[in-house]
């Protein structure tokens, strides 16, 4: 499964009319939400039936990492032959490592198919295509560190609250030396954007930013980088308006678009908000959903974070 690759699957068999009718009304982010729930609990049929209304709905346009989920689920679910059939859905649609498919457990049953030789090849050739110009090795970097960023995450909150602190060690180790390795890449390069590492590079040095709440001076100098390659269209919006939160939370002040939460009296709720009135004008402009969906869910979501989380939300859902 591929959570965080721009984020976050499926070619089901198409719903009948009847059944979309008759569909609940709920928003794309809120169905995810559940699927995502589905598939952390191991109902791996439920998470595929909900992520194929999201991908065969026509009024959307799933995007990889939605597809990639579904075929993941598909294949956990016994239905190895559509997960192949979402892979190549998703693969059309943006830049699909091969590798990941093969280092992906929820794909084994996927990749022992006769079919799978031959969609493997025109994987690559499409991922070979797509990578052209770019800086592979970078973008290889980004990418290798951003596996090492969410796995030591969902490691720390499995074991409890508070974690063990050889984990809590490891955690700090591992976004100091993101941090600092992107101080380098950030002299070197400027902000990587999407025409240098692809949309998926660009969106793990975003992550590896937001990480960097013992940096502050570091995460205040980078976000100027991520504004201008906003402007230039090399990096994402809703990016800049997560890294601004953080920051503006951090420093204790209100924040501006409604993405980063705290506990209060054992309750998960936004931090201050300036113009709280038309926050969700300002989280439209960048792509995000309403703030009340976001709420909603951040509370499906939630669990207790380890301290060294610090008090703002994990990575953003999509």
């Amino acid at each position: 499964m591929n959570t965080l690759r721009p984020f976050l699957a499926l070619l089901l068999l198409p719903l009948s009319a009847l059944a979309l009718e008759q569909r609940p009304a709920i928003s794309p982010q809120a169905l995810n939400a559940q699927a995502m729930a589905a598939y952390e609990s191991k109902d791996f049929a439920t998470c595929a039936r909900l992520l194929g209304q999201l991908v065969d709905d026509p009024a959307l346009k799933p995007g990889a990492t939605l597809v990639y989920n579904a075929a993941c689920c598909q294949s956990l679910a016994g239905n190895p032959a559509a997960a192949l059939a979402l892979l190549d859905r998703a693969s059309a649609i943006d830049t699909i490592s091969v590798a990941d498919i093969e280092a992906d457990a929820d794909l084994a049953a996927a990749r022992t198919l006769p079919g799978w030789p031959a969609l493997r090849e025109t994987l690559l050739q499409r991922e070979d295509a797509r990578l052209a110009g770019l800086d592979r090795e970078l973008r290889k970097e980004l990418l290798a560190r951003r596996v090492l960023d969410q796995d030591i995450r969902k490691r720390a909150t499995a074991a409890g609250n508070p974690p063990p602190k050889a984990l809590m060690e490891e955690w700090e180790r591992i976004d100091h030396d993101n941090t600092e390795w992107m101080k380098t890449v950030l002299a070197r390069h400027g902000w990587p954007g999407k025409s240098l590492v692809g949309k998926d590079g660009a969106s793990a040095a975003w992550l590896f930013v937001q990480h960097a709440d013992m940096d502050r001076p570091f995460q205040k100098e980078a976000i100027k980088l991520l504004e201008a390659a906003v402007a230039k269209g090399e990096a994402e919006g809703r990016d800049l308006a997560y890294l601004t939160d953080r920051i503006l939370a951090g420093e204790g002040k209100p924040q501006r678009y409604g993405t980063q939460y705290h506990e209060v009296d054992g309750k998960l709720v936004p931090q201050p908000i300036e113009d709280a009135e038309h926050v969700d004008s300002r989280r439209a402009a960048v792509g995000l959903s309403t703030l009340a969906e976001y709420d909603r869910i951040m509370q499906a979501n939630y669990r207790p974070t380890p301290a060294q989380a610090g008090t703002a939300a994990p990575a953003k859902p999509d």
